[in-house]
């Protein structure tokens, strides 16, 4: 009887209708193989204005901009900056806002060559990852005057596996306001030195080809006090003091102070 009461219970429309099912176990997402190859993007309100947001599924990067109208237009433009930025990413995923429903948007797509998957609809948890980051977002914004100071801070503060999400993107620490060892915003790469010595080849091959090509000449250093001619002014001058920057110089004239190179 207890089981025929059970599934008379079960079927009955009325209670169909006012049930709730239980939340299903947490489906995690798997961490991508490298930087920005999978996306998340979303809209939000605040203080009636209107934002785009974009988070790396990797670092948790965001990036967000301040929308004038929240057209597909817009979006677009916004998304294509970040990829001029960062590189285009393999998945982008997003609501079913008619914004990424629409033909530009697919067209968008295609053209530049990425996955877009969409999450359910009216299930905002499907895609948890950016529901966080806005929250994240509209609580940095609330609280400061300077949203880039406040983006600056959470991109260099390290999340709960020790590393920002500066970090974990770029591959260094970032220069705050708060004093960093200057040390730690040196790059992890593994080819840095090969880099380095790449530059300092090709830099002084530059400066032998331009040197011989102009018939160099170094010049004598000027002094306070020393007399000069400035040629783009066809006046007379008197050198006031030595700037730190190489050859620049404070230059009194008769008609004014200027700054000029040696």
């Amino acid at each position: 009887m207890s089981k025929q009461v059970e599934d008379l219970v079960r079927n009955c429309q009325v209670s169909i209708e006012d049930r709730q099912n239980k939340a299903e176990p947490l489906i995690s997402s798997d961490l991508p193989e490298r930087p920005w190859q999978i996306i998340c993007t979303d809209l939000f309100e605040l203080k009636s204005k209107k934002y785009f947001v974009v988070v790396d599924y990797f670092s948790r990067y965001p990036e967000i901009a301040l929308l004038n109208n929240t057209t597909s237009s817009d979006v677009i433009t916004h998304m294509k900056s970040c990829f001029a930025r960062h590189g285009i990413p393999e998945i982008v995923i997003s609501d079913n806002g008619p914004q990424f429903k629409s033909a530009d948007f697919i067209k968008f797509s295609s053209s530049y060559g990425f996955k877009h998957q969409t999450s359910s609809p009216r299930y905002p948890q499907a895609n948890g990852e950016i529901e966080r980051s806005v929250k994240t977002v509209k609580s940095l914004l609330k609280k400061t005057q300077d949203p880039f100071i406040a983006l600056m801070a959470y991109h260099a503060t390290p999340l709960e596996n020790g590393y920002s999400p500066a970090e974990l993107l770029f591959g260094r620490k970032i220069q705050t306001t708060l004093p960093l060892i200057s040390d730690n915003l040196v790059p992890t790469w593994p080819y840095i030195v090969t880099v380095r010595d790449r530059e300092e080849k090709i830099k002084k091959r530059q400066k032998n080809n331009f040197d011989t090509r102009r018939g160099v000449k170094v010049l004598q250093h000027l002094e306070p006090q020393d007399k000069v001619w400035i040629p783009d002014r066809k006046e007379s001058g008197t050198i006031k003091k030595k700037l730190d920057m190489p050859r620049s110089y404070i230059v009194e004239t008769p008609t004014g102070t200027v700054r000029r190179n040696r």
